[in-house]
């Protein structure tokens, strides 16, 4: 049976590993979108302006993230967001996110807005730099960059980082809620961000659970493929030994691996 992680996950753009479809059931579930949603959502996309500084951009803000992700309390933003959540970067940027949900100075969800086209392509690749320097400074580990189209959550922690990201032109399927979206608002929800006594999150912990799952999978390919030369060698052994110059070994292993690796790929 296709889940909801299946269906959505594949068509995101990512990088890294945030999540695979175990890590993302952990999170905890949530009641149906409320009536009058996909509404909302539709207006606040389509009257969202190039001026990100606009109402008409904080209208779409809420819209995600409150609308649909469900964050109503626990925000800081406008005046809220001090001087005390700034951070001055390498290049001289002092850079501070536009909102942040959750208590500081470590909030659960640091927002930042980009005026680029692309995120994480030219300006936007920057852009993107200057949020996961950010979030190190501040060993904090989920920033939000949205330049109104895109919304890509970043994850990142002092030696590695992740990130998926949603299009809004993809949020809507006439009046319903696409599944990329139900997946945003499952991550995102009141829930999987709520801090428990360690100060971590259901979605912190599902991340953690995710990227283990990685480095067991690594650890076994790596010893499948280096089983899998082994038997490619001694079974081309009568071709090989006729042939074999001991100042070439490594070079017929190398061989016999690349062989090996453009099979698993």
């Amino acid at each position: 049976m296709i889940s909801l992680f299946d269906e959505a996950w594949l068509m995101l753009n990512q990088a890294g590993r945030l999540l695979d479809r175990a890590a993302f059931e952990s999170l905890p579930e949530l009641s149906p979108p409320p009536r009058g949603l996909s509404e909302r959502l539709r207006d606040a996309i389509a009257g969202s302006p190039g001026d990100t500084r606009g109402p008409a951009f904080g209208a779409l803000l809420d819209a995600v993230l409150e609308g649909v992700c469900g964050l109503v309390v626990g925000w800081r933003k406008g005046n809220d967001v001090t001087a005390r959540d700034a951070e001055t970067l390498l290049d001289g940027t002092t850079l501070k996110p536009r909102r942040a949900y959750g208590a500081a100075p470590v909030s659960a969800l640091h927002v930042f807005v980009s005026e680029a086209t692309r995120i994480g392509q030219h300006k936007g690749r920057r852009d993107t730099a200057h949020v996961v320097e950010y979030l190190r400074r501040r060993k904090a580990s989920l920033g939000l960059i949205t330049n109104g189209r895109e919304w890509r959550l970043i994850w990142a922690d002092t030696d590695n980082t992740a990130f998926v990201e949603w299009t809004s032109d993809r949020f809507l399927d006439g009046d319903a809620l696409t599944p990329a979206l139900l997946v945003l608002r499952r991550m995102l929800s009141h829930k999987s961000l709520a801090p428990d006594e360690s100060g971590s999150s259901c979605l912190l912990a599902a991340i953690k659970k995710a990227r283990l799952g990685q480095a067991s999978l690594s650890k076994e390919l790596g010893e499948r493929v280096r089983a899998a030369v082994e038997l490619l060698l001694s079974a081309r052994r009568p071709v090989i030994e006729p042939h074999w110059n001991a100042d070439e070994s490594k070079a017929v292993y190398d061989a016999a691996c690349h062989f090996v690796m453009r099979l698993v790929v």
